[in-house]
């Protein structure tokens, strides 16, 4: 799927989410790229190590998702989260991270704009469940995804 084919027209059941990563350790972003893209229905279209990368590939890429560390170089994930989602209103955020384990944190990233939260201790299927979720809910909340320009 090339970037400019259908970026304005609804997300059709059963097409691919175009994910960006979001996430400081390489590591983990390799993990996740690898395992996201075993899912038929995601695709990994973008990697970013800092809060700064990512809202330069925000602004050149087209995403549906967006998974999203917290604690990032540069710019961190608490002070991106609220530019991606006023910039990019169709697009689903899944905050991805070792600190959402109080209910307090987990409350700011979905005030600041989140659509959901994953802590990074728990199974990868769970997080691919997660992103399609959140996926579909930002699809009916929005009234179908578009690919963000």
């Amino acid at each position: 799927m090339s970037d400019t084919a259908d970026s304005d027209q609804e997300r059709e059941p059963g097409r691919v989410l175009r994910v960006l990563v979001v996430e400081d350790d390489p590591d983990v972003r390799l993990l996740l790229h690898t395992y996201l893209n075993l899912d038929d229905r995601l695709q990994v279209c973008g990697e970013a190590a800092d809060g700064q990368q990512a809202l330069d590939l925000m602004g050149a890429g087209r995403f549906d998702v967006v998974v999203l560390d917290l604690n990032l170089p540069v710019v961190d994930g608490l002070t991106i989260l609220p530019k991606l989602r006023s910039r990019h209103p169709r697009m689903a955020i899944v905050v991805y991270s070792a600190h959402v384990a109080s209910v307090l944190t987990e409350r700011t990233v979905l005030r600041l704009g989140a659509d959901a939260v994953a802590a990074k201790w728990m199974p990868l299927d769970r997080l691919v469940t997660t992103i399609c979720e959140a996926a579909a809910s930002r699809s009916l909340a929005e009234g179908g995804l578009r690919h963000q320009t």
